[in-house]
């Protein structure tokens, strides 16, 4: 009775700490959804996804492809109905999160049965800790996450026997992604080593061989037309997958250092290292053996990167890893003399809470690294989605994907920048009959790390250029665009002379550029704030080899900087290495003067940095290098 009654108590606990974690996570997803600090595409991309299929429709045109061309999600057919009653990305965030805290369950319980329950609830914390875990649940939606769940529970119905549970779930998360055969089968192969009847072996052997061959050969094919290719992130070692399976085997040595270079070691350490590398005491880790050399022989940094989602599969495999790999660990001879389960449990602890606090997630939250708190620079983006109909088609830059997505017609710019499909050889063209764009110029992702100089710039004239856009509204680094819209606003001019200008500044930046001088010509009250027009003047003393970017500072009269925007010159269309020696340039830009700050006395500082390597670059004002260069007549604003 004593037993049974403790073994209730621990599991109301765990139940305790779930609920905890989801309430907690979700919360923190819900306040970072309206901060737009969801700053990739895939959330907006699932979200448009089943969205189109609960309106009857499986093409995405931000893949530009049926969805199942790109992966294959058929799971998400189960969870569309449960979406039709509450459609927003938030449905998705909240799903996730729900499932990677539901797997806490199933691993206590299989380390109920294997270990003692005090050592059972430490395993649930250091899951519930884990930085892998913990970056799977904040990056995004990722229909993977969901195949997490369903293994942890194969795995738990395979250790209890329960034959038809395990099916179902071995069937659900084959349903996830087209990848997760590769852990199903090395599984099969695992049941019959272990002796098991031939339905456990069997089943996910032929089950997962006849799927995988069915997606890969047939399926996704059929549907992408050849649009995407995800042998490109293998391109490294063939263009084809007979030449990469060549390559590995006539290479051995080289995969091997491919694998085992300093940042894939990095990878791993910080797989197994929350869990004192318990799990690699144990044969169940094995399973997930192609899914380990699927990342480690990638091309692409994320999949060897605990911050993003591509370990979410593993997760299940490490953690059930970990619990015969303590199992052992405890039999030793040696151990079971000088070290008692408690101790082996604090240890556990000690070890989780320290990664958890050196590489995990949470403590940047509680630094804010992961916005949570809605800022006056959110309130203007809302205002230009505002100003964006319900139904319309759109381009727009990552962070407004998700708030876009409840559409049929929603692309993503970082194509247009970028000229590919998502891993694709395949050109990108945007549709013409596109009729509204919402981008910001400076989108970290989006923009910059998909932009290619001497290639990228062709792309954005070819979509200017494309349509008949006009300037619907413009803020700092953000623009709305619309097809067939006349609008006198221009991002910028070439002028033929030397303008009159107000404020004559001749700042010299190292002997490339000069910026001649500015005008202040208006001040507009927006919501939380004010716009204010300015116009830079620009002088090419030479040929200009540096992609430059302003930085405009508003500090107070304290000298505390206050407000701070990075701005690429002429909003990327005609950077400054493009600029022809003689040629002058003006700009036409907006400012935007928080209203915290407007009602203060403030100054407005400029300072200009050379992209590609981040350093400052130095001004000089009148021979004096290093001077300040403000925008002093803003008193405008103060009338």
């Amino acid at each position: 009775m004593e037993k049974i009654t403790k073994k209730i108590n621990y599991t109301y606990i765990v139940w305790a700490l779930i609920s905890f974690f989801i309430l907690i996570l979700s919360m923190i997803c819900l306040r970072r959804y309206y901060c737009f600090d969801y700053i990739d595409m895939d959330l907006g991309a699932y979200n448009q996804i089943i969205w189109n299929i609960v309106h009857g429709s499986f093409y995405s045109s931000m893949l530009g492809v049926n969805f199942l061309g790109h992966h294959a999600h058929f799971i998400l057919f189960l969870f569309a109905p449960f979406y039709f009653f509450f459609q927003t990305p938030l449905f998705l965030l909240f799903l996730q999160v729900a499932c990677l805290g539901i797997c806490a369950y199933p691993i206590f319980m299989i380390a109920s049965k294997e270990l003692d329950q005090g050592m059972a609830l430490s395993l649930v914390v250091a899951y519930l800790l884990y930085p892998a875990m913990g970056y799977t649940a904040f990056f995004e939606f990722h229909v993977p996450v969901l195949a997490t769940t369903f293994l942890t529970f194969m795995l738990y119905y395979f250790i209890k026997r329960d034959f038809r549970l395990f099916a179902l779930f071995m069937t659900l998360s084959l349903l996830c992604q087209e990848n997760i055969p590769l852990v199903i089968i090395p599984f099969g192969i695992f049941a019959l080593f272990k002796k098991r009847s031939m339905k456990w072996w069997l089943l996910p052997i032929l089950g997962g061989c006849v799927w995988f061959l069915a997606v890969i050969g047939w399926i996704m094919p059929h549907f992408n037309k050849n649009t995407v290719q995800f042998v490109t992130i293998y391109s490294h070692m063939g263009n084809s997958l007979p030449e990469i399976v060549g390559y590995i085997i006539t290479n051995p040595i080289a995969v091997i250092k491919m694998m085992l270079s300093a940042v894939k070691l990095k990878f791993l350490f910080q797989l197994f290292a929350p869990l004192c590398f318990f799990p690699l005491l144990d044969t169940h880790i094995l399973i997930s053996g192609l899914l380990f050399v699927q990342h480690l022989l990638s091309s692409r940094s994320p999949e060897y990167m605990i911050e993003y989602h591509y370990d979410a599969e593993l997760i299940p495999f490490i953690f059930i890893s970990a619990v015969y790999g303590i199992k052992r660990f405890t039999n030793w001879p040696i151990v079971k003399r000088y070290l008692r389960s408690g101790i082996i449990s604090i240890m556990l602890l000690a070890v989780s809470i320290t990664c958890a606090v050196s590489f995990g997630p949470f403590i940047e939250i509680a630094v804010d690294k992961y916005k949570t708190t809605k800022d006056v620079w959110d309130l203007q983006k809302e205002r230009f989605l505002e100003m964006v109909p319900d139904d319309a088609s759109i381009v727009a830059t990552f962070e407004f994907l998700p708030m876009l997505s409840n559409r049929k017609q929603l692309y993503s710019f970082h194509h247009v920048v970028h000229g590919f499909y998502t891993l694709s050889r395949v050109p990108y063209l945007l549709p013409q009959a596109v009729e509204y764009a919402l981008l910001d110029v400076n989108d970290p992702i989006g923009v910059n790390a998909f932009y290619k100089r001497g290639f990228s710039e062709a792309n954005i004239d070819y979509f200017l250029n494309s349509n008949e856009w006009g300037i619907v509204e413009l803020l700092d680094n953000i623009v709305l665009l619309k097809n067939n819209h006349k609008s006198a606003k221009k991002f910028f001019s070439i002028l033929k002379s030397p303008p009159s200008i107000q404020v004559n500044l001749n700042a010299l930046i190292k002997t490339e550029i000069s910026l001649l001088g500015y005008d202040i010509l208006q001040t507009s009250r927006i919501k939380g704030g004010s716009s204010i027009a300015v116009k830079f003047f620009w002088r090419a003393l030479k040929k200009v080899e540096t992609d430059y970017r302003m930085i405009i500072e508003i500090s107070d009269a304290r000298g505390n900087l206050r407000y701070q925007t990075i701005r690429p010159l002429c909003y990327r269309i005609f950077p400054s290495y493009m600029w022809k020696q003689d040629s002058i340039v003006q700009e036409n830009y907006q400012l935007f003067i928080p209203q915290d700050i407007e009602k203060e006395d403030f100054t407005v500082d400029i300072k200009m940095v050379d992209a590609e390597t981040g350093n400052t670059v130095p001004m000089s004002l009148d021979n004096k290098k290093g001077q300040k260069i403000s925008l002093d007549k803003l008193a405008i604003l103060k009338r």
